[in-house]
């Protein structure tokens, strides 16, 4: 249906492999062009531009129908939530009044992320507004959530065949865990988009995206003195 809308316009629709994390951006770059971007390289480094589908529907209301970016589309899931939905809502609602417009909150509601499971955030302060950056809404439930406990790494190297960037995140994490910026550095931290992958197939249930998000942002603050 999408390529035979595609007729005509100028646009080819590329049909991927149904994997995670496939929409991140230079996942995307190489896996349509087959161009890869450096650590530290724009994508116009090899010359890409990526647009999501929203902003690109934006720009064209703006331009073409003189209409502001004043509503988006938030997906609002998980088995936390009353009645998901997909919902056209004004950016400046707050996340309570999106819950409430999905029934409210199940009984064993326990964590309310925006975004999804694997790179959202949570928190706890449901008058926070939505803004144009907010895609989704993820309940979880108490089951869903439960805490593991955390042991020692035993060297098994799934997070390493499951980072998309090639990176090493258990010496990510650990040179984070250490306060050795310099190390983190070399190993190249930055390059790290936080998909969680790592994190999701550790038999240790080591924090990793949690040191690696510490070990970045810890990074950033000591090249900016």
């Amino acid at each position: 249906m999408l390529k035979k809308a595609a007729q005509g316009t100028g646009i080819t629709i590329a049909i991927l492999k149904t994997k995670y994390p496939q929409g991140s951006e230079k996942q995307l770059i190489l896996a349509i062009t087959n161009r890869k971007v450096p650590v530290g390289a724009l994508p116009l480094d090899v010359g890409v531009v990526v647009s999501n589908v929203g902003s690109a529907a934006c720009v064209a209301r703006a331009v073409l129908r003189n209409k502001p970016l004043t509503h988006r589309v938030i997906s609002v899931t998980g088995e936390g939530i009353q009645t998901p939905k997909n919902v056209l809502a004004p950016i400046g609602i707050t996340y309570r009044e999106l819950i409430d417009f999905c029934g409210g909150l199940k009984s064993n509601a326990a964590r309310i992320i925006s975004g999804g499971p694997m790179m959202g955030f949570a928190f706890a302060d449901l008058s926070a507004p939505v803004t144009k950056g907010t895609s989704g809404v993820t309940v979880l439930t108490r089951e869903d959530v439960r805490e593991e406990t955390e042991t020692a790494c035993v060297r098994c190297g799934r997070c390493v065949d499951a980072c998309p960037m090639n990176l090493v995140p258990t010496r990510l994490a650990l040179a984070s865990r250490n306060k050795d910026l310099d190390l983190a550095d070399r190993y190249n931290i930055m390059a790290c988009f936080e998909c969680g992958s790592c994190a999701f197939i550790c038999p240790a249930n080591l924090p990793i995206v949690q040191l690696v998000r510490m070990g970045k942002a810890q990074l950033m603050a000591q090249k900016k003195k």
